[in-house]
């Protein structure tokens, strides 16, 4: 069984990919060997970090997703931060086009893509702080439909290629069904849209997967799975600040002499995913995080700790305990 892979990450990212046996996505070198390689750009990567896409590898990535879009009480899919998103310059922008332009990071990455006609971007919509107001809408059947219209309008006024739902988690049946309902509807939105205004052109719907037995427990697999052209399994953030013992933040595989060490992983959630759930391994997608987590005054792994040291980048995210990882791929 092969994954493929995506990397989380929260300013500057890069691109890793694993073989896989499937349609490829263009004439260039990662799509010749059949990779889905992924990569997270965020809105907020512009201010604490500055972060700039200038040194994005398009030729290295298939699929950007953009995160994050908010959500209106009524449902309505909103850009979080305009200044980011549509008005910032960054200074390679035309002062000749016409009319009323976007410029911002929707704007570079539509740059980018020009660049790289096999690379897609995707909206991604909610994130862990925004994940509470889907419950709601998904459980209203009105505020479903405002979801779905206004979702799929920000998507093509951003000119992306598809969506991406992170809720964080619909971790019971009540919320797993709604949930199901909620990718359906917008599955369906978005192939009605594609037929009325992009010539059949197949947009992009995927799911943000947890990796935590509690966060799925309460999954239909298979009826989520028909909506979905991916699911991004979020390997990663496994262990930290929040919990009161020590741990690996990403690891593979489970420790049977020290389980409190590994309290999810990688291989119980894709033998969950997989085996019992039925999804196909060629649909999953391995989140790995270019970043690590660190505890005060340990004991050793699976133990208590006390406090939390000072991070490379706590001061852009408000964090403390967060490490960034440089690497060059």
């Amino acid at each position: 069984m092969v994954l493929q892979l995506f990397i989380a990450a929260l300013a500057v990212m890069h691109a890793l990919a694993s073989p896989l046996s499937g349609r490829p996505c263009g004439n260039d070198s990662t799509a010749k060997q059949g990779h889905r390689n992924l990569l997270y750009v965020t809105n907020w990567g512009v201010y604490g970090a500055g972060y700039r896409p200038d040194s994005l590898p398009v030729e290295d990535i298939t699929h950007v997703l953009y995160a994050f879009a908010d959500i209106t009480s009524n449902g309505t899919v909103v850009s979080s931060d305009p200044w980011a998103d549509t008005g910032k310059p960054f200074g390679n922008e035309s002062t000749t086009e016409p009319g009323h332009n976007a410029d911002g990071l929707v704007k570079q990455l539509y740059l980018k893509k020009m660049a790289n006609r096999n690379m897609k971007v995707i909206l991604s919509i909610g994130g862990y702080n925004w994940s509470p107001k889907f419950e709601p809408i998904a459980a209203d059947k009105f505020r479903r439909a405002t979801f779905v219209s206004s979702a799929i309008n920000l998507m093509a006024d951003f000119g992306m290629d598809g969506i991406d739902i992170d809720y964080e988690y619909p971790n019971t049946t009540e919320k797993n069904q709604n949930c199901v309902k909620l990718l359906s509807e917008l599955r369906t939105g978005l192939d009605d849209f594609s037929k009325s205004n992009a010539g059949g052109y197949h947009f992009t719907l995927g799911f943000p997967a947890p990796a935590g037995p509690q966060n799925y427990k309460a999954f239909d697999f298979q009826e989520m799975d028909k909506s979905l052209d991916f699911w991004s399994l979020m390997a990663f953030d496994f262990a930290g600040a929040w919990e009161n013992v020590t741990g690996h933040q990403s690891n593979v595989f489970r420790s049977k002499r020290n389980p409190q060490s590994t309290k999810a992983s990688v291989e119980r959630a894709f033998e969950d995913y997989v085996e019992e759930g039925g999804i196909s391994p060629a649909k999953i997608n391995l989140g790995m995080p270019l970043y690590g987590r660190a505890f005060g005054n340990i004991k050793g792994l699976g133990k208590s700790y006390s406090g939390l040291p000072n991070g490379t980048l706590g001061h852009c995210l408000r964090l403390s305990c967060f490490f960034a990882v440089s690497i060059s791929l």
